[in-house]
């Protein structure tokens, strides 16, 4: 009797998870595409669906960098047939030559290799780009440093024979410089004056045609053009009366001499130095 009360327990059992298993699917139908659920019918939560851009099936161009161009044949030819070779004169200065062709002073500087504005005489300068302005290169006075061995190298002339002095005229009416003690120096071509601080004067009539910067015992150096063969030099230490350009009578004071040091002299022949001796009175 209890083997079959236990049958028939199991029976009940059986029928009523089968009636529950039919409730629970009527209640919850389910699809194919329908989300997954728990143990309890509950529905599970599926994270969202990542979305990916599909990769380029055509090729992505490389850009390529332009190569540098260089300069023709041509264009080198045209660089270089620009630029001017300037010989460096007595009296010229690096503003004066750079406002004479319309270039900068620095673009002077920086094709020359030049570190400073000092020049010297006979000096080969490359203008780039150099047209001539008209403008005079001869500053009236020179702004630039001159060296004591440029200054004495301008000095180095040649004293004119005594045959060849007659080629010279006509001499103009000739008068002393200065007074004092007067010396002919070793060479022979110039004269020293001397003395207490005195007047520099023209030694005859004529136009100035340099006045600035001499050497450095003499700092003050005139020069005086009489007519086409004759000029004198003049260098000496104290003041400067004359000016480049001005007319200028024998004997018309054009300067202070310095007591500490003598006027140095000399009378020129077509730029070659004579013994000033043979020409001034006295």
């Amino acid at each position: 009797m209890k083997i079959l009360k236990f049958i028939s327990h199991l029976f009940f059992i059986g029928l009523m998870l089968t009636l529950v298993g039919v409730t629970g699917c009527a209640q919850n139908p389910r699809t194919p595409n329908s989300p997954p659920v728990d143990l309890l019918g509950n529905e599970m939560l599926q994270p969202a669906p990542i979305y990916e851009e599909p990769y380029p099936m055509y090729p992505i161009p490389s850009v390529k960098k332009p190569k540098p161009t260089r300069p023709t044949a041509k264009a080198k030819k045209t660089v270089k047939s620009s630029t001017v070779t300037h010989t460096v004169k007595f009296g010229e200065n690096l503003y004066r030559i750079a406002l004479h062709y319309g270039v900068s002073q620095t673009a002077i500087k920086s094709a020359n290799g030049l570190k400073s504005n000092t020049l010297k005489v006979g000096q080969k300068l490359r203008i780039p780009g150099g047209k001539v302005s008209g403008t005079k290169t001869t500053a009236p006075v020179v702004s630039s440093k001159v060296t004591k061995t440029v200054a004495s190298s301008v000095r180095k002339t040649v004293v004119v024979p005594p045959k060849n002095i007659a080629s010279c005229s006509p001499a103009p009416k000739w008068g002393l410089p200065s007074q004092g003690t007067v010396t002919l120096t070793a060479s022979g071509i110039a004269i020293t004056i001397s003395g207490s601080a005195q007047p520099v004067k023209a030694a005859a009539s004529g136009t100035v045609t340099y006045s600035g910067q001499g050497t450095q015992k003499r700092p003050n150096r005139i020069t005086i053009s009489h007519n086409k063969s004759f000029s004198t030099v003049y260098e000496y230490y104290g003041t400067s009366l004359a000016k480049i350009g001005m007319k200028v009578t024998l004997g018309q004071t054009i300067g202070q001499l310095n007591s500490q040091t003598p006027l140095y002299f000399e009378i020129r022949c077509h730029s070659k130095a004579l013994n000033p001796l043979h020409h001034l009175p006295g």
